[in-house]
């Protein structure tokens, strides 16, 4: 049965809000009012569409969202503007979008806009968002507008981006405007996003000679002829703005004479000056107060610093000069940032710091207090500056990274010291590293670049080429780094750079490497090394450098993780989940890495967020669900493109092409395996991707093809059983490389490469290894025509493979057993391993190899239905996902978090999934599951 959605209410929800001003001038933007209007019937259509919005300053991006918001019938509306001297005020943004619902809000919305209130992690206030959309979408269509985007909070934006691109089947329309699309303060995935098939962006133009027209009747009551109307159009450049500004300061004698010259537009802020000098003296005082205090403020403390004793007659002044307006009851602002701008800019600089002095000792909390003495400084001060970079230092602590940068920056600023200055930059771009903003960090390259040379100046600049994908040129300079760096002195620095180079060996030599990077770390600082997760890469790198039992003995000693775990309390979970899912522990690899792959897509760092996914992925494709790792792995990539960690996204673009493969769905598999177009991988990095080519010749039948990814791999690793290239479980390529030079012929190279695994994992006691193994001994012995070693070679690795959940793995043995069987001669036994195959094959959706075993089967006079997973005959990735987890008793709401989509995108797909599937209940879904 398909949910139903209610009917949605049809009321203009905005004549009823008060914050929304008034909209008394408008003209011309018809054609993009009908584009919008477009937009919002696809919304209730439950066809999600982002609208973005660019233009010059004074275009009318603003005029033409008001007008638009006016005349929608929807029902929520969430509003919000950025200012540009509250770029730093964390999820400021956020906070204004759910300021004025009703409805009851999640926790994470709790303190956002207050800068004193605690730090929260984008990632969680994004998926928070997403749930309150779900929420809101019952009343009927939701309208979001965020004005002046490249002014928001950068952590408000990356929660924005991260709820409407995991929007699908939602009735949601949000609208952003923005100077310039291409504004690098965007986040990228809001920009990718303008390109999808729910992206409009539209740009707007300088308003028509008919337009100006229009506009001199409303606002000057003012006809101008045709000639004058262009002639002031043309020195404007049709900019509303400067046209409103011309039309209200001069006369109409002027515009109408073509023999006078137009003067220049007098600037939006003498007109805000002019309108405000006409006040009274109370009422400027209150302007005057209220731009200090920020975007909004409460109207009993501006009153209080600007000296009212009865500030309301104050406030019918300056909202009847357009100098305020209440945003809702008690609270007053700017109608807009360039109002507060132009009444900031006219103070002197004494009175400015005079004001931001007193709004110090009024305002609640110290963070704010804090940002008013900051603005209260004159110029340099050191003992502010050291108290602003100890404020960092605090937040940086306590995991608030961007928060910590943005002091660190102010901090700068502050410091008459040039040494100071560039230590205090060099460590707000490590903050935010350490919090995976590599797009943000390298913003400040230019900076960073122009600081002394030294090992802050190395590190950070070596994290930040390695993590751009740049590995070569990163490690030379954390190693130069870490030369240069004064250990004794410098401990919290050196245990950075050894996290640095920790981070960078297990992509450029990976095992002992890493785990000796990882020890320093958490010798040299052990608050770093925690908060860097160098535990994490000790469990798993000792595992990449052939010391699994000591790994597993390390991570035995973990507490255990509480259910709604912070990443704080889980240090070492990734690692052990990675140890489980090396050592063949599946279902405590999937136990280990699910919990922490949703802590971190909660609370950050993203980074971390990234690679869970990825483990996650792999854990469930070696445990044959692989709808389930397709949908892990698309997440991890959207989540490393969302955050430019351009040094992970090559391995998970690869690693996601392993379900294509498997089923033979080659033009998906090719997408993801285009070589990396950025970054410079060495030969240690490159097996990963090797790995991944050679399975896909595999899969196509193709020796040759196997030989030429994996030649290169056995020349980086050899046999040495220290290499983490060797370790069973880690990566898996010698089986299907001996396979491939058998079938070439090459039988004494196919013997040299299969014995080292073979001798690992027996002393490992690796099952899945020794089982790969045992399939590509038979059929090499096979090969050798030597029937008794490969049938014995065969039985062993069946007996190793009962109860081992990979599904993949023990199919391929009883395919090869199966196929030795019937060349043999003995076509019931080999009937009975090729049917055993099959079954595990359908069920993977496996065609490549189902196609070999049925062509076995036939050739044992057996014939088998062509539909695999006839269970499920038509459910995509997605629709079995949601099924799955609806079958494992979670609600939608619980669906959506763990998928990370919304409520509405969980009713659709389980709207297509009930039937298909010909059931009416989670009961009998989960039944038919259990049958399929």
């Amino acid at each position: 049965m398909q949910p139903t959605q209610p009917d949605p209410p049809r009321t203009e929800l905005a004549a009823d809000l008060p914050f929304l001003p008034e909209q008394t001038v408008f003209v011309g933007r018809q054609a993009y009012l009908t584009r919008l209007n477009a937009a919002l019937g696809d919304a209730f259509a439950h066809r999600p569409r982002l609208v973005l919005i660019d233009g010059p300053a004074g275009i009318g991006k603003t005029a033409l969202v008001h007008r638009f918001v006016r005349t929608a019938k929807v029902g929520s509306l969430l509003q919000a503007s950025g200012d540009e001297t509250e770029t730093r005020l964390g999820f400021g943004v956020v906070e204004q979008l759910v300021a004025h619902l009703d409805a009851p809000l999640p926790d994470q919305f709790t303190g956002l806009g207050d800068p004193g209130g605690r730090q929260a992690d984008p990632l969680a206030v994004g998926a928070a968002l997403l749930d309150l959309l779900g929420h809101l979408q019952e009343d009927g269509p939701v309208l979001i507008t965020v004005d002046d985007a490249h002014w928001a909070d950068p952590p408000s934006l990356q929660a924005l981006t991260f709820a409407l691109r995991r929007l699908h089947f939602d009735q949601v329309l949000a609208l952003v405007t923005t100077r310039d699309a291409d504004d690098q303060r965007l986040p990228n995935g809001l920009r990718r996003a303008l390109s999808a098939p729910a992206g409009l962006h539209l740009s707007l133009g300088g308003l028509t000679v008919t337009e100006v027209r229009a506009l001199s009747r409303q606002l000057a009551e003012v006809t101008l002829t045709p000639r004058a109307a262009a002639r002031l159009r043309e020195h404007t450049a049709g900019n509303p703005l400067h046209v409103r500004a011309l039309l209200e300061e001069l006369s109409a004698e002027v515009l109408r004479d073509p023999g006078l010259p137009l003067p220049a537009p007098r600037s939006f802020t003498m007109l805000v000056l002019r309108r405000l000098a006409a006040c009274r003296p109370e009422t400027q005082q209150l302007v005057l107060a209220a731009a200090i205090l920020g975007t909004s403020c409460r109207l009993a403390l501006a009153a209080r610093l600007a000296g009212l004793d009865d500030p309301l007659a104050a406030l019918d002044g300056a909202t009847a000069a357009r100098m305020l307006e209440e945003r809702r009851p008690e609270v007053v602002g700017c109608p807009h940032p360039l109002v507060r701008a132009a009444v900031d800019r006219d103070l002197s600089a004494a009175q400015r710091a005079r004001l931001h002095a007193r709004a110090a000792v009024l305002v609640d909390g110290p963070a704010t207090a804090l940002r008013h003495r900051i603005a209260a400084s004159g110029g340099a001060d050191a003992a502010l500056a050291a108290e602003v970079a100890a404020f960092a230092q605090r937040q940086a602590t306590a995991g608030g990274w961007l928060a910590a940068a943005e002091h660190l920056r102010a901090a700068a600023r502050l410091d008459p010291d040039p040494a100071g200055q560039e230590r205090h930059l060099l460590e707000a771009a490590a903050c935010l590293l350490q919090a995976g903003e590599i797009a943000e960090a390298g913003a400040m390259r230019p900076e960073l670049e122009r600081c002394g040379d030294g090992p802050w100046r190395r590190y950070v600049l070596g994290y930040l080429a390695a993590a751009s994908g740049l590995l070569d040129q990163g490690a030379k300079l954390l190693e130069d780094a870490w030369t240069a760096c004064d250990r004794t002195r410098e401990p919290r620095l050196a245990g950075r750079i050894a996290a640095g180079l920790m981070r960078v060996a297990t992509l450029e030599a990976p095992g002992r490497s890493g785990a000796r990077w990882a020890y320093r770390a958490l010798r040299l600082a052990p608050q770093v090394g925690h908060a860097a997760s160098a535990l994490d890469f000790l469990l798993f790198s000792l595992c990449e450098a052939g010391h699994p039992r000591l790994g597993r003995a390390l991570a035995a000693r973990l507490p255990e993780p509480r259910p709604d775990g912070h990443p704080g309390e889980l240090d070492g979970l990734f690692g052990r989940g990675t140890l489980r899912l090396w050592t063949d522990d599946v279902e405590g690899a999937l136990a280990d890495l699910g919990t922490v792959a949703a802590a971190y897509r909660r609370h950050g760092p993203v980074d971390f967020a990234v690679v869970s996914c990825n483990a996650l992925a792999d854990a469930q494709f070696r445990a044959g669900a692989w709808d389930d790792a397709i949908t892990q792995r698309e997440l991890g990539i959207s989540l490393a493109e969302d955050a430019a960690q351009q040094w992970l996204i090559p391995f998970l673009r690869a690693r996601a092409a392993c379900p294509y493969i498997g089923r033979g769905q080659w033009e998906q598999a090719d997408a993801y395996l285009r070589p990396p177009r950025t970054g410079s991988f060495g030969p240690h990095a490159l097996m990963w991707l090797r790995e991944v080519e050679a399975f896909r010749a595999s899969a196509r039948n193709d020796p040759e093809g196997v030989v030429a990814a994996l030649d290169p791999v056995l020349e980086v690793a050899g046999d040495a059983p220290g290499h983490f290239g060797n370790q069973p479980g880690v990566l898996e390529w010698r089986d299907i490389y001996a396979e491939a030079l058998t079938a070439l012929g090459r039988l004494d190279h196919a013997d040299r490469v299969l014995r080292p695994l073979e001798e690992l994992a027996t002393r490992h006691a690796h099952r899945s290894a020794l089982v790969s193994a045992a399939r590509a001994r038979g059929v090499l012995e096979a090969a050798r025509g030597q029937p008794s070693a490969s049938e014995a070679a065969f039985r062993a690795g069946l007996a190793l493979a009962d109860g081992l959940r990979r599904p993949f793995t023990v199919a391929r043995l009883e395919l090869a057993y199966g196929g030795f069987l019937r060349r043999a001669g003995r076509r019931a036994a080999a009937a009975e391993q090729l049917a055993a195959a099959h079954a595990r094959l359908a069920e993977l959706d496996a065609h490549p190899w189902l196609a070999r075993c049925k062509r076995e089967l036939a050739a044992c006079g057996r014939v088998l239905s062509s539909e695999p997973r006839s269970g499920r005959p038509t459910l995509t990735t997605q629709e079995l996902a949601v099924a799955r987890l609806a079958a494992a008793g979670l609600s939608n709401r619980q669906i959506a978090t763990q998928l990370v989509v919304s409520v509405k995108t969980v009713e659709y797909h389980l709207g297509k999934v009930y039937p298909k599937l010909g059931v009416t209940s989670r009961t009998q879904l989960a039944a038919r599951l259990r049958q399929d």
